[in-house]
């Protein structure tokens, strides 16, 4: 799969585009932390990138990144959490730690997973290597946003099978 295409997943996830776009050693501060004001300036910078029906339907929406501890996925009520919210552009305008009052997507991942993306050579084939092996798990909250998350799935797996990114 070509960057693109690791970056319109990435785009899907918000947090994870910004992995995928930018070098390592810019947003790991050492090898358990992420400098989280790094990460978004570094989304914000790059959203652009992404097709604008993916960006689209990230716009105005909360995304709450679940990691769990070592190789383990996060669960639903587990792991570290971070939220993020994005403006109508796509652009995140407000993050912290701790879960998100109301999210509309759930990315959940394992602590492996998500640092051997930062801490790749090319995060966007690292992040899709993840991603296909389980090891990142996307999830739309409420029957809306679950079926907005499944089509654009569908329509990520169609395009790399068909090779159009």
């Amino acid at each position: 799969m070509t960057s693109r295409g690791g970056r319109l997943v990435g785009v899907l996830l918000a947090v994870v585009l910004v992995l995928s776009v930018a070098p390592a050693p810019a947003l790991a501060q050492d090898a358990d932390e992420v400098d989280m004001d790094r990460l978004v300036e570094v989304y914000n910078a790059n959203v652009d990138r992404a097709p604008d029906i993916v960006r689209g339907q990230l716009a105005g929406q909360s995304v709450e990144l679940r990691i769990g501890e070592g190789s383990t996925v996060a669960g639903p009520d587990a792991g570290t959490v971070y939220h993020f919210t994005t403006a109508e552009n796509g652009t995140v305008t407000d993050y912290a730690s701790g879960e998100a009052p109301d999210p509309d997507y759930r990315v959940r991942t394992s602590e492996e997973a998500f640092f051997a993306v930062v801490n790749a050579s090319d995060p966007s084939t690292e992040f899709d290597r993840q991603y296909e092996a389980g090891n990142v798990e996307i999830h739309g909250v409420g029957v809306t946003n679950s079926v907005k998350a499944e089509a654009v799935k569908a329509a990520v797996w169609v395009g790399k099978t068909f090779g159009l990114f």
